[in-house]
């Protein structure tokens, strides 16, 4: 007796390319530890490397990655114009204009700016970012319900595997309708905080 299909959303499907981009993504940033060649050590401006670090997020500690790389080639980072760059990028990062083209990316907030400047930062970060999740999650559905679909095409399936399909289907345009309320909520709620960042 032939034995219906199940489609559970228990585990969601993720595609093969999914995992390869994931992978290649990681391996990259751990070849980015390494983060200065010997050619960037020895032409580096360590004011302007400490700005650019600040303005992607990251900590003034990573100058330790600088001074590893560095120290292959016997070169020693100018850690206190780095810091200097570090502190004036800073200024620049905590604002709310850019908490949000941070979180549109996707960017890891690594608690860098004073209490202060967080309330700038923050609502804007967190709404970009929470957008971008649900923007993430909607195009994962309808990759989903565009691969039932060409499996519907499938003529060897059987009446019950067809009926199992299209409930699925049915399900993920559910699920896109509620996460494209939420966004626009989401947006609703940026619209309502705008400074000029949007």
């Amino acid at each position: 007796m032939e034995k219906p299909l199940i489609i559970s959303r228990k585990y969601p499907r993720i595609s093969r390319n999914f995992w390869l981009l994931a992978v290649s993504s990681f391996c990259l940033l751990l070849a980015g530890c390494a983060s200065l060649n010997k050619a960037e050590c020895i032409s580096a401006n360590w004011f302007d490397l400490g700005f650019d670090n600040a303005l992607s997020g990251k900590r003034a500690s990573y100058v330790a990655e600088h001074t590893q790389a560095c120290a292959k080639h016997a070169i020693t980072p100018d850690i206190i114009v780095y810091k200097e760059g570090w502190q004036a990028g800073l200024t620049r990062f905590c604002t709310a204009q850019s908490g949000w083209g941070y979180g549109s990316k996707g960017g890891h907030y690594n608690n860098t700016c004073s209490a202060q400047t967080e309330q700038e930062f923050l609502p804007a970060y967190r709404l970009a970012k929470e957008i971008a999740h649900k923007k993430n999650q909607l195009a994962q559905l309808k990759s989903e319900s565009h691969a039932l679909f060409q499996s519907l095409r499938n003529e060897t399936l059987s009446d019950n595997q067809h009926v199992n399909i299209i409930s699925e289907r049915f399900a993920l345009s559910f699920e896109q309708l509620r996460i494209e309320s939420a966004i626009l909520q989401l947006q609703a709620q940026a619209q309502a905080l705008d400074r000029g960042y949007l």
